[in-house]
């Protein structure tokens, strides 16, 4: 199943240079199926990752359009990130992917625009697991904080929302000029799910 592609806002991040063109030129849709994460408990604790086993990939649409002038893009670097977001919270990052970067660079004649289907390396799930059972674990104590027991938390599940985005960056060429690199975030994009599993 194909979750909805959607266009989002890039915001220009801070990295020393003015262009407040670029902010508009570049843009990703997270495609594909974003992975449910599940974390089972035992004796009123979260203690090991159910699921997902073996490895997932993340895919997008990647657009990097025109710039003013002669640009023309070197290469670019899609560094995937999850946030989670607990109840009645703001989302705050949780898991760096940036090890699973998909990266692409260009020989002459380097492209004035790119739209590529890009796909992370195989991201292994047990990676994940400590920072999972963790994220679980916060909850627990979240809950527990507001008054409920133990019985009341682990006698059924407890779902937490995931966010994936993206920082990207890009490095364009001018003709007689130094590159310049380029970086864009999407904060919080697509929603994947963590399942916190009752005893």
């Amino acid at each position: 199943m194909v979750s909805r592609a959607k266009a989002f806002a890039v915001t220009l991040l801070a990295c020393g240079l003015s262009a407040p063109a670029a902010a508009e030129t570049v843009e990703w849709d997270f495609t594909g199926e974003l992975p449910r994460f599940e974390v089972t408990s035992r004796g009123g604790a979260y203690d090991a990752l159910a699921a997902p086993g073996g490895h997932f990939e993340l895919e997008a649409e990647l657009r990097i359009g025109d710039l003013p002038g002669e640009a023309r893009v070197r290469s670019w670097t899609f560094g995937p990130a999850i946030a989670v977001k607990y109840p009645g919270e703001l989302a705050v990052e949780a898991i760096d992917l940036v090890t699973y970067a998909a990266k692409q660079s260009y020989d002459a004649p380097l492209p004035a625009t790119v739209d590529e289907t890009l796909r992370t390396p195989p991201i292994p799930g047990v990676i994940l697991t400590n920072r999972l059972i963790d994220l679980c674990r916060t909850l627990a104590d979240k809950l527990r904080l507001q008054g409920k027991s133990d019985a009341e938390i682990f006698g059924g599940d407890q779902e937490l929302s995931l966010q994936v985005f993206a920082r990207v960056t890009v490095e364009y060429a001018w003709p007689g000029g130094n590159p310049r690199v380029y970086g864009f975030a999407d904060p919080m994009a697509e929603n994947a799910t963590l399942l916190c599993r009752g005893s």
